[in-house]
């Protein structure tokens, strides 16, 4: 009988629950366990538990900051006319 191989760095169990609801779940696949997780990163999309997406707006957010702070400290040594090639 063949055997499933695992990848644990691939595999993620979330449980979509009501607000104070959340439970501890795990899965065992072969001799791997899997166990639920509040967030899950699906296609590019943070999804957590409760598909209220903050978690994934705050990831939007943070990354969206980290271009502009080094924008901002680029633009200092920059002369203008790269300045409005970037922007």
């Amino acid at each position: 009988m063949d055997e499933v191989k695992v990848n644990n760095d691939k595999f993620r169990l979330i449980v979509f629950d009501r607000p104070g609801k959340e439970r501890a779940v795990t899965i065992n696949v072969g001799e791997s366990i899997i166990k639920n997780q509040p967030v899950v990163k699906l296609l590019g999309l943070h999804v957590d538990s409760l598909l209220s997406f903050i978690s994934h707006v705050d990831e939007i957010c943070r990354n969206v900051g980290r271009k502009i702070n080094v924008s901002a400290r680029l633009s200092k040594t920059m002369i203008t006319g790269c300045k409005l090639l970037l922007f």
